[in-house]
């Protein structure tokens, strides 16, 4: 299919979501995160066997897709643009950022020697954060992207985190519903049953 439609070899992953309210059967960037556990298994367990005769293959073959497929883009508000088509306008209200995969998991953007792109990708960052997601899932990927920008400007705005030295020195959560949240935190954890609007600080918590 990915022949088809790009004139691209390797291959892509399908959607099983498919439907009126996200007509976009194919998910150009999910190969990458559908490999990375089997790459991180590898790595945890020393199996430098099963990396080289399973994780390898896929990745090599996931790279001849991007070869023809992945490029990048800065849109008219000067942020990495999601969709390579101009006829397809960012939305900014929304969690998923696949265009961020090069921020994280991945590094490359991290290494680029073109500015531009690293500036480009903090403006998107920014621009999801504007979004109030419920998606505790998303929020965490916006957080390490974040993090592997070094920006923990981004962190502390909008996550109310704060960092001193390379440590967390404290953090609150809001409450967006009622609802039981368990916060691990070194080697304490605890349970907390959250009322929507109440906002938690660090000696709530912990």
């Amino acid at each position: 299919m990915q022949k088809n439609i790009w004139d691209a070899g390797g291959y892509i992953v399908y959607l099983t979501h498919f439907g009126p309210s996200y007509p976009w059967m194919f998910w150009a960037g999910g190969a990458g995160w559908n490999i990375r556990p089997l790459y991180k298994y590898a790595m945890i367990m020393g199996d430098k066997q099963y990396l080289k005769k399973h994780v390898l293959p896929l990745y090599m073959k996931m790279a001849e897709f991007y070869e023809n497929y992945l490029t990048f883009r800065i849109n008219e508000d000067g942020t990495l643009a999601e969709w390579m088509d101009k006829n397809y306008p960012d939305v900014y209200q929304h969690r998923h950022n696949s265009h961020l995969y090069p921020v994280f998991p991945r590094i490359e953007l991290i290494h680029a020697v073109d500015t531009a792109l690293l500036h480009a990708a903090t403006a998107a960052l920014y621009k999801r954060f504007e979004f109030d997601t419920s998606s505790t899932h998303g929020l965490i990927h916006l957080a390490l992207q974040a993090i592997h920008l070094k920006n923990t400007h981004i962190m502390e705005l909008n996550l109310d985190m704060s960092w001193k030295a390379g440590k967390l020195v404290s953090f609150a959560i809001h409450a967006g519903n009622d609802d039981v949240c368990t916060v691990v935190y070194k080697d304490e954890k605890k349970q907390i049953a959250m009322k929507k609007g109440k906002t938690y600080n660090q000696v709530d918590l912990l």
